[in-house]
């Protein structure tokens, strides 16, 4: 049988409480520098779902200035019923126009339909693997999205993974390259505690976008540097290199 622990699990130098000093730490300085800064997500559950499929395929700047079309058309409500045809053109200036606004007008339906009422108020009490489930059973709603609608709206403490997110993880040394999606979304959130999970998402979008860059890190600007696993391999590097040297 197969371990699916988080691979940090696996360091001999790592014990769990280790690891829960190491996250903490991490966690209160990346708060420290970005303060959970706000990434422009919405707080109404159905309005993120739209929000979070205009994000697919595009840049967050594109991603808003549709969702600004879509909220001076009349939002969500407005959607549901407009022709596709209509909302594709609305949505044109986004990118993938024609297929978001067929997995937009097919969500809201099912929403309506499921839920009796264009909202998820009757979502509250279920639990967050029900939630996820039935999320993630709507068009264009991967596991990343799914989550996003989960943490930003819904009050879920789960951790949802995006491309900054899983390089930050990545480098630190939290879980191993190269995971499925569901995989590194279920590893991320054995070794994150639930408390944290929000900060150390939003902080390490923000990380991921202005240090931890893709394809090479600022590690001479990095605060977490001395419990990345990366940023500590460079400056065993660098020390070497400049001992060589002498």
């Amino acid at each position: 049988m197969k371990n699916h622990s988080p691979k940090i699990f696996q360091k001999p130098r790592d014990t769990i409480g280790a690891l829960r000093k190491r996250i903490r730490l991490i966690v209160e300085k990346l708060h420290a520098a970005y303060g959970e800064a706000d990434l422009g997500n919405l707080e109404n559950p159905v309005d993120e779902l739209v929000f979070i499929s205009l994000t697919r395929r595009t840049s967050g700047r594109s991603a808003h200035r549709s969702w600004n079309a879509v909220a001076n058309a009349g939002g969500p409500a407005t959607l549901v019923d407009m022709p596709e045809e209509v909302l594709t053109e609305l949505l044109r200036s986004g990118g993938f126009s024609r297929q978001k606004a067929r997995w937009i007008k097919q969500s809201l339906d099912m929403v309506r339909r499921e839920m009796g009422a264009l909202n998820l108020d009757a979502t509250l009490s279920w639990s967050d693997e029900k939630l996820e489930q039935f999320l993630r059973s709507l068009p264009g709603i991967n596991i990343k999205s799914a989550k996003c609608i989960m943490l930003y709206s819904m009050g879920r403490q789960v951790l949802p993974v995006d491309t900054h997110v899983r390089r930050v993880a990545a480098r630190i040394g939290l879980v191993s390259e190269g995971l499925s999606e569901s995989r590194i979304h279920r590893e991320l959130e054995m070794a994150i505690p639930r408390r944290h999970r929000f900060g150390f998402h939003v902080n390490s979008v923000w990380h991921g976008r202005l240090v931890c860059k893709a394809p090479r890190p600022n590690c001479d600007s990095c605060i977490i540097r001395q419990h990345c696993d990366t940023g500590r391999s460079k400056h065993h590097k660098e020390s070497t290199n400049v001992i060589g040297s002498e």
